[in-house]
């Protein structure tokens, strides 16, 4: 018999070792359930996309290359025929999209779609300095993700790809030293406006010169955001001032 089983936030299908083989299932497949209604549901075997060359080529682009040379008109000076053909048919099917940051782009970008759901933020094109606190630690706790450069001054990305792309975007910024960024050893990146880095950096120097803190600690004594108070800390870790003595806990460096 199938039954359900929810871990964490997910709900998977058991079946015994018998069943899965009666059914000739493979955990190298992809499975699809449909309610077929009156208590029956049928389960479809998703189909392998599959690419020629060409289409590999470019979806290999599209990962890897960055977002200056993806721009619309300056990405196809690198392709070759094949290549220009395939990128039209990727764009067909959805598997490759162009999209703008904002209005103020003459062009798009070229990028894979699979992305857009993945790495859905508010990145404003348009720089302007954070105008607005970051959330207090009083305020319900909110998720890693959903910070953004022009309500909160900073942002926590978790994939490599968006955190490269946020890279080119304020490279001019990043190279005046307007803002900065690091990844942290649990492989977030940690951007943030230096204003707002010079703003809280002292302090959470001069709190940590009594004992190590935790950040939500740090956070709560200081008023700020704990992914604020984390962010800046890792900076801080960076440049050599502070340690992480284990998970979330800093200590200053002497």
């Amino acid at each position: 018999m199938a039954r359900f089983q929810k871990i964490a936030d997910k709900y998977i299908l058991a079946l015994s070792e018998a069943e899965f083989a009666k059914l000739q299932l493979s955990l190298a497949r992809e499975y699809d359930f449909v309610n077929a209604g009156k208590g029956s549901y049928i389960m479809n075997e998703k189909q392998i996309q599959e690419y020629a060359p060409a289409e590999l080529r470019v979806i290999e682009m599209l990962k890897y290359k960055p977002l200056a040379q993806r721009v619309e008109g300056k990405f196809e000076e690198m392709l070759r025929a094949d290549e220009m053909n395939a990128l039209q048919a990727l764009l067909k099917k959805g598997i490759a999209e162009k999209y703008k940051l904002s209005d103020k782009y003459k062009y798009a970008i070229y990028r894979l779609a699979e992305k857009q759901a993945e790495n859905r933020r508010d990145a404003p094109a348009e720089i302007a300095q954070a105008k607005q606190p970051a959330t207090q630690a009083g305020q319900q706790e909110r998720a890693v993700d959903s910070y953004t450069f022009k309500k909160d001054g900073f942002m926590v990305v978790k994939n490599e790809n968006l955190a490269r792309e946020l890279s080119d975007q304020y490279y001019d910024l990043i190279k005046a030293g307007k803002m900065q960024g690091t990844r942290g050893f649990d492989g977030l990146f940690y951007i943030v406006y230096s204003d707002l880095y010079n703003k809280h950096s002292g302090k959470i120097l001069s709190t940590l010169k009594s004992a190590a803190c935790n950040t939500d600690e740090l956070a709560e004594k200081l008023k700020i955001d704990k992914n604020l108070a984390k962010a800046v800390c890792e900076l801080l870790r960076e440049k050599g001032d502070l340690m992480e003595k284990r998970k979330n806990v800093y200590c200053i460096v002497e």
